[in-house]
This record gives structure tokens, sequence and C-alpha cells, in this order.
């Protein structure tokens, strides 16, 4: 079966080919894949992370330093 339809800027040469699992529709030449999903974040977005970062990084030097001291406390006798 032919037809004068395209798909994506390519032609369709045949269509509607039964096939063991589905049907296949045979093009002119191989489709594009599509652009990759683009990201915005908004500026609260942005905020919220620096907030969280800033956060998590405080903890974490008050638990190193927290560390340091209990280990020179038990070195002292």
């Amino acid at each position: 079966m032919t037809s004068s339809r395209y798909i994506n800027d390519c032609y369709v040469i045949d269509s509607d080919i039964l096939a063991s699992n589905g049907v296949i529709h045979v093009l002119q030449g191989p489709l594009k894949a599509p652009p990759p999903p683009s990201f915005h974040l908004s500026p609260r977005l942005i905020r919220l992370g620096w907030a969280l970062a800033n956060t998590i990084s405080t903890h974490i030097k008050q638990s190193h330093s927290s560390s340091i001291i209990s280990r020179k406390k038990t070195s002292i006798k």
C-alpha cells in the first residue's frame, strides 16, 4: 500500500504492513530523536536549593568540629 503521507518530514513509502508484533511503516529515512527536555528553574527554586545546601554544609561543619573536640577530650589524660 503506497501513501502520500509524511511523518516528521519523512515520506511514508509503504504503510500498514502486518508483522508478528504489530504494524510496520516504511519511511524514506530515519526519524529524528526529539530534543532533550529543557529544564527551567525559577528563582524561587534556586533560592531554595541554596538554602538547603547552606543548611547541609553547616550541619556537616558542626558535626565534624564536634567529633574533633570529642577526640581531643578522650586523648588527654
